[in-house]
C-alpha cells in the first residue's frame, strides 16, 4: 500500500475555512493507494473515514466548524498505520491573494516597513496566519503548492509582499 499524502497547504498553523455567513466548509484532500482507507482525526473528538478513488485521490469534507482561536491538532492515517498531522490549526476567513505584479514588491522595500512589521506584533493580530508559496509557471493543473503556514509571531515578511 501507498504512504498517504497531503498537499503542502496541509501544515502546521494553517487555517480552515469557518462556516461562518458564507456557508463554506472545508476540505481535507490527498493522494493514497488506490481502494486505501484514509482516516481523518480533528481536534481528538471527530473521526472521519473514505477511500482513495481508482487514481489514489480523496477527499473528506469537514463538519462546520464556527470560527475559533482556540488551535487544535489534525491527524491523518492510512491503511499502513503512518500518521501525518497538522497542528496549532485553527479556523476562520481564509483569504487567497495572488496574481498581481505590484504582489512581487517585497515589503522589505516599503516606505514604512518598520512600522508595518510592528504591527504585526499587536496583540489583536495573534491569530493572523500565511501561507506562502513560490512563484510558478505552468500550463498545467498542479496539486501541490510548495511551503507553509505560519503563525503572525513566526512570519518573516522582509522579502513577502
Amino acid at each position: 500500500r501507498g504512504k498517504v499524502q497531503l498537499p503542502g497547504w496541509f501544515s502546521d498553523n494553517m487555517v480552515l475555512q469557518t462556516s461562518s455567513e458564507y456557508g463554506a466548509c472545508s476540505f481535507l484532500n490527498g493522494r493514497a493507494a488506490p481502494g486505501e482507507t484514509v482516516r481523518v482525526l480533528v481536534c481528538d473528538a471527530t473521526h472521519y473515514a473514505t477511500a482513495a478513488d481508482a487514481q489514489g485521490d480523496w477527499v473528506v469534507q469537514l463538519n462546520p466548524k464556527p470560527e475559533s482561536a482556540l488551535p487544535c491538532d489534525i491527524h491523518v492515517q492510512g491503511d499502513d498505520g503512518a500518521v501525518v498531522s497538522a497542528k496549532n490549526v485553527v479556523w476562520g476567513d481564509v483569504f487567497f491573494c495572488s496574481g498581481q505584479s505590484n504582489m512581487a514588491y517585497p515589503m522589505m522595500l516599503a516606505y514604512n516597513f518598520s512600522q508595518e512589521v510592528a504591527t504585526l506584533k499587536d496583540p489583536q493580530l495573534k491569530d493572523f496566519r500565511f501561507f506562502m508559496t513560490s512563484v510558478a509557471r505552468t500550463s498545467e493543473p498542479q496539486w501541490d503548492l510548495p511551503n507553509g503556514s505560519s503563525a503572525c509571531g513566526a512570519f518573516t515578511p522582509d522579502s513577502s509582499s
